[in-house]
């Protein structure tokens, strides 16, 4: 009960910092994504320059030197060099300024080795180490990296006392629609859902409603949420009943709110529980047409005695026919 008093008390205001958050776009009040994937690049850099081995004829110290030479870096949508071209970046090797192209940039999206490569030739360039469309240490390393599990690290800074761990994956989408993108992991390493903003304030936001959740706190629940796919945005789950032995119910939906809710919901409701004083549920199976679709369910006593169906087009239209059947007293002894 505990996380349902905070889970309510911030719905609220996070709901409503979500949509105010929601209308910025990239490069809004310094939220820029670009330049936080950037730094993002950078910062692993930095802390894993020496453990590569393709690296080990660069001095790491001057390279960190190099990226932290002020301003850093600058961005512009399109990156010449005389031509009508559109390069990854462009260096001065006298004044050591970098200008990163932001629409090759978002090429890469979630590439994370495509990444490294392109801040660590620009900066070798700086350096008078590597020279235009000379890459031969940058694509040793972008190869070394590609046999590797990278794990950037997260340009929002995360503290959670929950059970999720939020990983970040890099950018998506094109165009004015590009966001942060970060995995979501339960405590078991379960990959249950995802969370993307287009500026600091709409990632942090909707990843504190998470962490306030019974979402992220689901060893409090008998209800066990199980990602099972997303298509286009949809998030589709199963709802198995706390020893995973038994379906409840699948949803689905496109808005981590409308998850939260949707589990708080069928977690209070008690459907995921066996009880000697009520009745118990199994989900059959689903069909439709991809428009309508009717989930089946079988509803049982207490003493495994089948009452009968029901038939729903959404796991809250059962919860509510499942409710209501309940108050009729046929579940009781």
């Amino acid at each position: 009960m505990v996380i349902r008093e905070i889970f309510l008390s911030v719905l609220m205001a996070a709901s409503m910092a979500l949509a105010q958050a929601r209308a910025g776009g990239v490069g809004d009040g310094g939220g820029n994504v670009v330049r936080l994937d950037i730094e993002a690049v950078m910062q692993w850099l930095d802390e894993n320059c020496s453990s590569i081995n393709s690296l080990k004829g660069v001095d790491c110290g001057l390279l960190l030197k190099q990226m932290q030479t002020a301003p850093k870096f600058e961005l512009a949508d399109k990156v010449s060099l005389g031509g009508d071209d559109n390069r990854d970046g462009k260096n001065n090797s006298v004044t050591k300024l970098i200008t990163y192209s932001t629409s090759r940039w978002l090429l890469a999206r979630a590439d994370t080795p495509r990444k490294i490569g392109i801040v660590l030739h620009e900066n070798l360039g700086a350096m008078s180490i590597e020279g235009t469309d000379d890459f031969h240490i940058t694509k040793l390393v972008v190869n070394e990296l590609r046999a590797r599990s990278i794990q950037l690290k997260s340009p929002v800074p995360i503290t959670t006392k929950s059970e999720c761990r939020f990983d970040y994956r890099g950018l998506r989408g094109e165009g004015t629609s590009v966001e942060m993108s970060y995995a979501i992991y339960n405590r078991s390493g379960d990959f249950i859902g995802h969370v993307e903003g287009q500026d600091l304030n709409s990632v942090s936001d909707e990843i504190q409603l998470l962490n306030n959740s019974l979402f992220c706190h689901q060893s409090q629940s008998k209800c066990v949420l199980e990602y099972a796919s997303g298509i286009d945005g949809v998030r589709s789950f199963w709802i198995r009943d706390e020893s995973r032995s038994r379906i409840i119910t699948p949803f689905e939906s496109s808005s981590n709110l409308d998850i939260i809710n949707q589990y708080q919901a069928l977690s209070d409701s008690g459907v995921c529980e066996k009880r000697a004083d009520s009745c118990w549920v199994k989900f059959n199976d689903g069909q439709g047409d991809g428009k309508v679709v009717q989930f089946s369910y079988s509803i049982f006593a207490a003493n495994d005695k089948l009452i009968g169906p029901i038939i729903a087009t959404s796991a809250m239209d059962f919860l509510g026919q499942f409710t209501q059947l309940k108050a009729t007293g046929i579940c009781r002894p």
